[in-house]
């Protein structure tokens, strides 16, 4: 959810395996050597995908010895991970606004394909040509897009006057680790899956990308700002980072 980063464009990606495994099996790992990186940094992904990143002339060796010196830590967030996207069938049900919903399945190959939100029996009916799931989760995705617009615009738009910010543009993405971002030139972006949280959350989201309107980092003065609007931002910056895996749904 940051709003600026610096990124150093990649010397090298090598996709290696861990040399131990994790309670759910071998572990697949990304090395990233980047020129201009002073440490090496261990991330592991909400889907529970690691990466190494590491200065570009760093040995092999020493590398190793960080992963291995990390091995208690990387195992954990890894099998955490793997956890809590295990079991989770978005065809089958689906969050709303925070509420779940049953996903019915109509296979008509002769009509168009068609998502209708059924609130009162809290139902996505989903009616489609494809057999293909990725068909399938792409018509879902696009239905959460139109409902970004329908529905999380206008509060957008709304909490940015109450907050006296002037934004640009507000678009819906597709981003694999990132709730939203915010850019100098006004521009709020918002990953589509916004769609998927409760009101309160959603609204904090939407306030924190507004308030790096007025701070472009996460400064000691960004987070008194945010405070301002927010009292509670700690708490729901931590459901956000524990629900990071809702990132990783409706992909295969």
């Amino acid at each position: 959810m940051k709003s600026v980063t610096v990124r150093r464009r990649p010397l090298q990606v090598t996709k290696k395996i861990l040399p131990f495994e994790s309670a759910s099996g071998p572990v697949a790992y990304a090395l990233v050597r980047r020129r201009g990186q002073k440490h090496i940094n261990i991330r592991v992904h909400h889907d529970g995908r690691v990466t190494v990143s590491a200065p570009a002339h760093t040995s092999n060796e020493r590398v190793f010895d960080a992963i291995r010196a990390k091995r208690q830590w990387i195992c954990s967030h890894v099998d955490r991970a793997k956890e809590k996207k295990a079991g989770i069938d978005e065809l089958s049900s689906l969050p709303v606004g925070g509420i779940p919903h049953k996903v019915t399945i109509e296979y008509a190959p002769a009509k168009r394909g068609l998502v209708r939100l059924a609130p009162e029996s809290r139902e996505i009916m989903l009616r489609t040509p494809d057999k293909s799931r990725q068909k399938r989760l792409d018509q879902l995705s696009g239905f959460l897009k139109r409902y970004c617009a329908q529905t999380v615009s206008p509060e957008v738009l709304a909490l940015s006057q109450l907050m006296k910010v002037n934004i640009n543009r507000i678009s819906y993405r597709n981003q694999k680790t990132r709730w939203g971002s915010s850019s100098a030139r006004g521009n709020i972006s918002l990953n589509f899956r916004i769609a998927l949280l409760p009101p309160e959350k959603r609204k904090y989201l939407i306030i924190h990308e507004l308030a790096h309107q007025v701070h472009m980092n996460h400064s000691a003065d960004f987070w008194q700002h945010l405070a301002a609007w927010e009292p509670n931002y700690r708490e729901n910056d931590g459901w956000l980072k524990e629900h990071a895996f809702f990132l990783g749904l409706l992909r295969t």
